[in-house]
């Protein structure tokens, strides 16, 4: 275990600078404390395991997996902090109503069947919880997914693919009308009016919620990639 004194007396925080020279091996024996000091996820990160650190990439790049990802799945699983158990039953809702893989949510000590190393799986994390980590396998199948606001360490418990969403701190709520919006996606609301809209966005760094469940639900309807670059 590090230790957390002479962690704290750095005075870390996250940023590019602080992933480029630590490794996920090296964060993983953080305690929990020396995490909370690190402040904001700045940007959407990719985990790379042929160096074992978590590189910035842009958020087209980012959801463009999500989605790709989500719709070849076999299995979607949903975990979180106790505080987000509203938005983890809505995008459950969300989820399974436009894909063809079952979507649980992961409560308490309930656990998934054994993994089949042949199925691919996506375990999408709200906030931060290590519960369904141990749902994933080590192959490249597998896909862990975080949205948070500040570093969870649930990033650093991962095997093979890992991205992190960063979302814009006290805007975490889907409104009934957002959430509805959301649930009825389909072809027609995805207006060249709309992915423009998308392109101006992609730059920024962290983004509410909504936003981002919103363009992921694009990737996911619409999968030719390309037409996002038209």
């Amino acid at each position: 275990m590090a230790d957390i004194a002479g962690l704290l007396k750095h005075n870390y925080k996250a940023g590019p600078a602080f992933f480029a020279v630590h490794t996920v091996s090296q964060l993983k024996q953080w305690p929990l404390e020396a995490l909370d000091t690190l402040g904001n996820i700045p940007f959407p990160m990719r985990y790379d395991a042929c160096i074992d650190r978590y590189n910035a990439v842009e958020w087209a790049s980012v959801l463009a997996e999500v989605g790709s990802s989500l719709a070849s799945a076999e299995k979607v699983i949903l975990s979180g902090a106790p505080a987000f158990a509203e938005e983890l039953h809505a995008l459950e809702l969300i989820l399974a109503d436009v894909l063809r893989c079952p979507v649980v949510i992961l409560e308490g000590n309930c656990f998934c069947e054994p993994y089949d190393s042949d199925g691919s799986r996506v375990v999408i994390v709200l906030g931060d919880s290590t519960d369904a980590i141990r749902e994933l396998g080590d192959g490249n199948n597998d896909l862990l997914v975080c949205l948070c606001e500040n570093v969870p360490s649930a990033m650093f418990q991962v095997s093979a693919r890992a991205l992190v969403l960063p979302i814009t701190p006290n805007c975490w709520r889907l409104s009934h009308v957002i959430f509805h919006r959301l649930l009825r996606t389909d072809y027609d609301a995805l207006s060249r009016h709309q992915l423009q809209d998308f392109n101006g966005w992609s730059n920024d760094l962290s983004q509410p919620l909504s936003s981002v469940l919103t363009h992921m639900m694009k990737y996911i309807l619409v999968r030719d990639i390309g037409a996002f670059d038209e």
